[in-house]
């Protein structure tokens, strides 16, 4: 039978290959100021429902993403199952324009599916254990159409992005004593998504005899993400209290591209330039996390904190993208720079609780969880220069471009998410339902200055000619499922 789960382990690991696939996508939108949670998350639906205060708790297939050595303490098989809707929504107002509008980011999809097997040698409890679920969600989607003031069409913009990072970790844990283990996740980083962008200008017209067309812009990005890293686990227990710790290796996540920036000409079809070979190298920096839980009967508190230093990362791509005023074509030979992305640490807390009620065979869990939500970016203020007929110049010490730059020097963008959730257990198995709502909110101010003076091509004097309030509102909702199987 040892022999049998050995077996069924090491053919789940080598099947993971054969059943993803990768897509790559354009860099622009990775480092998107709205949607990306650059906090590492696990799965398990349970963990979800007490606000991913898990790091104490973590006994199941699902909860090794959190903590590895959890699964130490496993007396039984389980598999798992998890799926996960998204209907989460961005709205977006100005107060230049009256330009408003929403994008979504629906999504139906199984987010998790994992394993793990317990094991015992030499009079020792180890446990191996795969797990595969999206860690990071990139879909959105949204088609808008822009007026003027007065009510005339601007532009007709429509987005589609899919899939996302996501995580296969391999679980390796084992009892130091009876009271503590230890544990390792080996991560491996994989995925990526596809990228659809349309956009009409209607006064930017293409005549065609005596005909007058708008020309469509079409951008189509496929980009993939590659990176490994490693989880070191403990956890202890001793009566009704657990606690757990755990450290995450630095890495950086490679992202590769291949762009079609493109304007569709009625009769002739699509005349554009393609980039392929580019990539990026993001720095995800040492992560610590800490938890504790308790239990009383059938009463559980837990909380939890990671700390991840994002001020500290410094990204890599080609000087093609990073640099506004690059004068060259595209050419892969050429070496990638340094970029500082500006980005704030993240510390985030994580509270949570369970009950269990016994109604006849069945056993029905009430949770209730809340955490913060930081942002690796922050309010900023985004300048553009009106430099009418003059040639590039070059600005004071501090600016980045001569037609604009952006200054992250705002508060950081900090959210919360609440959740719910429940189930029930039956025998050997489960079934959780958590909900999670969530707000976070940013605030760009795009000021248009115009240049009035220049001494030796240095620009010294100019005007705001317009000030701009864009506020980004982020409204999390999420329900998550999954089935797990004890055996």
């Amino acid at each position: 039978m040892r022999l049998l789960r050995l077996v069924f382990v090491t053919a789940m690991i080598l099947s993971i290959p054969s059943m993803l696939w990768g897509q790559w996508h354009y860099q622009q939108q990775f480092f998107d100021g709205t949607g990306v949670n650059f906090n590492p998350q696990g799965s398990s639906t349970r963990a979800r429902g007490m606000g991913n205060a898990y790091l104490a708790l973590s006994d199941d297939a699902a909860g090794a993403t959190w903590n590895p050595a959890g699964a130490a303490f496993m007396k039984k098989n389980q598999a798992n199952i998890e799926f996960m809707s998204n209907a989460s929504t961005y709205d977006v107002k100005s107060t230049l324009n009256g330009q408003n509008y929403s994008y979504d980011t629906k999504d139906n999809i199984f987010s998790s599916f994992g394993y793990v097997s317990p094991l015992r040698f030499y009079h020792r409890d180890f446990a191996l254990g795969v797990n595969y679920y999206r860690m990071i969600d990139l879909t959105k989607e949204y088609n808008i159409n822009f007026s003027d003031s007065a009510g005339y069409p601007i532009r007709t913009e429509k987005y589609f992005m899919d899939f996302g990072l996501d995580a296969v970790k391999l679980t390796a844990a084992t009892q130091i004593i009876p009271e503590l283990s230890f544990g390792i996740n080996g991560n491996v980083y994989i995925r990526g998504f596809t990228e659809d962008y349309r956009q009409i200008y209607p006064s930017f017209d293409w005549i065609v005899g005596n005909d007058t067309a708008a020309v469509l812009f079409h951008a189509r990005n496929k980009a993939s993400f590659s990176g490994i890293n490693f989880d070191f686990g403990l956890q202890g227990r001793s009566g009704g209290l657990s606690i757990g710790a755990v450290v995450s290796t630095p890495f950086k996540l490679r992202q590769e591209a291949s762009i079609t920036n493109a304007v569709v000409i009625p009769d002739y079809g699509e005349i554009g330039n393609i980039i392929d070979n580019t990539h990026i190298n993001v720095d995800f920096p040492l992560g610590i996390s800490g938890g504790a839980a308790y239990g009383i009967d059938k009463a559980t508190i837990a909380a939890d904190f990671s700390f991840y230093k994002f001020s500290k990362s410094r990204n890599t791509m080609h000087p093609y993208f990073a640099d506004p005023l690059y004068q060259y074509s595209f050419d892969p030979s050429v070496p990638n720079v340094e970029v500082d992305p500006q980005w704030k640490d993240i510390l985030q807390l994580r509270v949570g609780a369970e009950y269990l009620f016994d109604i006849s065979s069945l056993t029905i869990p009430v949770r209730a969880g809340y955490r913060t939500d930081p942002k690796v970016y922050s309010d900023g203020t985004i300048f553009y220069f009106d430099i009418a007929n003059q040639p590039p110049l070059l600005l004071p010490p501090g600016y980045e471009t001569t037609y604009g730059h952006t200054e992250f020097n705002g508060d950081q963008v900090k959210g919360y998410i609440i959740s719910l959730g429940t189930g029930m257990k039956y025998k050997t198995y489960n079934l959780d339902i958590s909900y999670e709502y969530g707000r976070a909110e940013r605030e760009l101010r795009r000021r248009f200055v115009e240049v009035t003076d220049f001494v030796d091509n240095q620009f010294v004097e100019g005007q705001i000619t317009k000030d701009e309030i864009q506020t980004i509102k982020e409204n999390t909702s999420r329900l998550n499922l999954s089935i797990s199987m004890s055996f």
